[in-house]
């Protein structure tokens, strides 16, 4: 310029506005790197599963494995944690079995009744209710609680109804009776004094009246009972004694023995007498067709209203039937009714033979 004066660069003037823009420029620059860290760090913390302790790690240390980001899932069906909706184990399968391998008349013998679960282990029957059934009472019967007298030969199928917790199952023993008897009695080659029981192989009832033509086959309670021909009753054993291999000269004595109680409130106490009588008569004898009664055996002792067993020696009259089937029938003597434990209780009536 004239004048000497300081000369000047000349280029474009910088205003403050111009500044200030560039400012604001670089602080949203920064503040939007600033929050992308804190974001990334975020999302790094979720990852984890959670914040890192504040505790700082020594440079030294030995560095940790990543965090898994899924966590494991538990089964509603592991074992470690059982559903609350899971069924409880039900009945299965019922099964009828017998320690006996050989089946003949005259035969006695309890079932055994085991079951099984639907988880495959075996089921406690303690509580369960059992209903037992013979298809065939003629050759078999079955008492309530399981005991199984086999009266004649032929096939017949026992069953089992088993209840638990409101689940039934049913089990079957089949049964196959041969021709031949029990042998119930020692053989000969045995000396010296013996008892030998003889069950009852069949028990019959018939009753007068409005009942006299029904049979009442292998009873639990038999019953006797005299005066008014409609409530008539007389009860009837059958004797298997061909399986007894003693000679009449060494026995000593044949005991009949029975269960019986008076049946009427009326009475405090009652008496029966036995009766010889023939075998022409089988399970379906009734009133209409029964067999009549033979000579007096004698009479049993009286009994009560909580019943006992009883017993009446007939020695003369069976020793001369070894060797086959004797009967003897019994009838009320004194009282208005007595019931009579039959081949299908706990208290089947038997012979007791003791040998010289």
């Amino acid at each position: 310029m004239p004048g000497g004066g300081p000369s000047f660069h000349t280029g474009t003037a910088v205003s403050t506005p111009t500044v200030a823009r560039r400012k604001s420029r670089r602080w949203i620059l920064a503040s939007a790197a600033a929050l992308t860290a804190t974001a990334a760090a975020v999302a790094a913390v979720h990852l984890s599963g959670g914040f890192a302790p504040a505790t700082a790690v020594p440079a030294t240390a030995t560095p940790r494995p990543p965090a898994t980001a899924i966590e494991p899932v538990v089964s509603a069906s592991s074992p470690a944690e059982p559903s609350a909706t899971a069924k409880k184990p039900t009945l299965a399968k019922v099964f009828v079995t017998t320690d006996e391998k050989a089946h003949a008349p005259g035969q006695t013998f309890r079932l055994k009744v085991t079951g099984r679960l639907s988880n495959g282990r075996p089921a406690g029957l303690g509580r369960a209710a059992l209903v037992f059934h013979s298809a065939d009472p003629r050759v078999a019967t079955v008492s309530p609680d399981g005991q199984v007298t086999v009266l004649a030969a032929g096939q017949v199928r026992i069953t089992v109804k088993v209840t638990m917790n409101g689940a039934s199952r049913v089990g079957a023993l089949p049964l196959k009776v041969g021709a031949t008897a029990t042998p119930t009695a020692s053989t000969e080659a045995k000396a010296g004094p013996r008892k030998l029981r003889v069950p009852a192989t069949l028990t019959n009832m018939i009753r007068g009246g409005g009942y006299s033509g029904d049979s009442f086959a292998a009873c639990v309670e038999c019953k006797v009972k005299q005066g008014n021909p409609a409530y008539y009753r007389e009860t009837y054993f059958r004797f298997d004694l061909g399986s007894v291999k003693v000679k009449p000269a060494r026995i000593a004595s044949i005991v009949l023995y029975a269960h019986m109680r008076v049946d009427d409130a009326v009475d405090a106490e009652g008496r029966a007498g036995a009766y010889a009588m023939g075998n022409g008569w089988n399970s379906k004898v009734t009133f209409d067709t029964r067999p009549r009664l033979g000579a007096s055996l004698g009479e049993f002792p009286p009994v009560g209203v909580n019943g006992s067993w009883v017993k009446l020696n007939v020695t003369g009259y069976l020793k001369a039937k070894l060797g086959s089937q004797a009967s003897v029938g019994l009838a009320e003597s004194e009282g208005v009714g007595l019931a009579i434990g039959g081949l299908s209780s706990k208290t089947a009536p038997y012979l007791e033979i003791t040998t010289r």
